[in-house]
């Protein structure tokens, strides 16, 4: 606990001398000072997407400021093109599945009004449930580096300028669930309960539940908390 401490000093002003006394009950760093006033202050977000449950951001040592929007989906049926390359086939071939998804969590950074990456991660319960507590796994879809636990390969989608952030993050989301997947970057459906895409949208057409049976690996940030914290801290 900071000692007070007392400083008593004269001053002079013209034909008047004046004993004074100041207090000094506590001394912190200015830029210790500067983060709390940011942190207690009230922030502006501006008209949020739909879905978002949380938004986070900090400036950069070059004062640019970096966000992250979290979109929630909730759980159900989502229907996906898929476009396979079977061994020994002529031509790739674009299916249409149907399949029994978790609740997920969309995670887009922005570098000031520049969209950055897109990242993935399943959830079992709503972020409301546990808020920074909230366990992540991994969603067993393609198209995702390291198996899910880095960011959407985004390859050509486009989100031209021209509209609010909230907008573009909104256009995102929505350009990658009608995008079409490919084969590329496949997760490990080892040990998960399913063999694969196909075999997950048998399941689901039977069981429109089936993704509470899924066992989503655990994502390496392992919390809605981890993650934050990793999309927002400083490159070394």
């Amino acid at each position: 606990m900071p000692t007070v401490r007392e400083n008593r000093t004269l001053v002079i002003e013209g034909d008047l001398l004046r004993v004074q006394r100041t207090t000094i009950e506590r001394e912190v760093k200015t830029s210790d000072f500067i983060s709390e006033i940011a942190r207690t202050q009230a922030l502006d977000t501006g008209v949020l997407p739909r879905g978002c449950v949380w938004y986070a951001r900090r400036a950069t040592a070059g004062n640019q400021i970096v966000s992250v929007y979290v979109i929630e989906r909730p759980a159900g049926m989502q229907s996906i093109r898929f476009k396979a390359s079977p061994q020994n086939a002529e031509q790739d071939v674009v299916k249409d599945l149907a399949l029994s998804w978790p609740f997920t969590l969309w995670f887009i950074r922005c570098a000031g009004e520049a969209i950055q990456d897109l990242h993935l991660a399943a959830i079992y319960t709503p972020v409301a449930d546990s808020g920074r507590d909230t366990e992540l796994h991994c969603l067993l879809m393609p198209n995702q580096y390291d198996g899910g636990h880095s960011a959407v390969c985004l390859g050509n989608l486009v989100v031209k300028d021209g509209q609010p952030l909230a907008a573009r993050v909104e256009e995102l989301v929505r350009q990658m669930l009608e995008s079409l997947w490919n084969s590329d970057l496949m997760p490990d459906f080892k040990d998960t309960g399913i063999a694969g895409l196909e075999d997950w949208a048998e399941h689901s057409a039977a069981n429109p539940e089936f993704h509470t049976q899924i066992r989503f690996p655990e994502h390496d940030q392992q919390t809605f908390g981890g993650m934050l914290a990793h999309l927002l801290e400083e490159p070394a």
